[in-house]
């Protein structure tokens, strides 16, 4: 947990939507109860099928996104989404990969990755970074 003090010295969001996308039902609420206190709004789903048509009938400025996934994975779901808009920001998670395989995910265009569970500090950092960061 982290305290009130700490909490303001963090970056805090301006209301732009996340989308996590995580088969884990815990870690999707994690991830919602931290990123709402910082002032994101925040939209899931478990699975990259799902996470699809949300993506696509939404604003949606980051997704946090799992790798390892029933029906459709992480990267079957980026690999999607980059195909229509190549300019989306999305974050791979994980809780284990090698360096080698994330670094290759990233290269295919991902814009940071977190490993799972999600830390606060780290998450509420990474989601800021990726949201500024300037993809074109």
């Amino acid at each position: 947990d982290i305290k009130n003090e700490e909490a303001l010295k963090l970056p805090h969001g301006n209301n732009e939507t996340i989308l996590i996308v995580d088969d884990e039902i815990t870690i999707r609420d994690i991830g919602v109860k931290i990123l709402e206190k910082f002032r994101y709004k925040v939209i899931t789903a478990e699975n990259g099928k799902e996470a699809l048509p949300i993506f696509f009938d939404n604003k949606i400025d980051l997704v946090i996104l799992d790798i390892n996934m029933p029906v459709m994975d992480g990267i079957q779901c980026m690999e999607h989404i980059f195909k229509i808009m190549p300019e989306a920001k999305i974050i791979i998670s994980s809780g284990f990969y090698t360096e080698k395989r994330i670094r290759e995910i990233l290269e295919m265009g991902a814009v940071a990755y977190i490993k799972k569970p999600y830390q606060i500090k780290e998450i509420v950092n990474i989601v800021r970074k990726a949201i500024d960061f300037k993809k074109f």
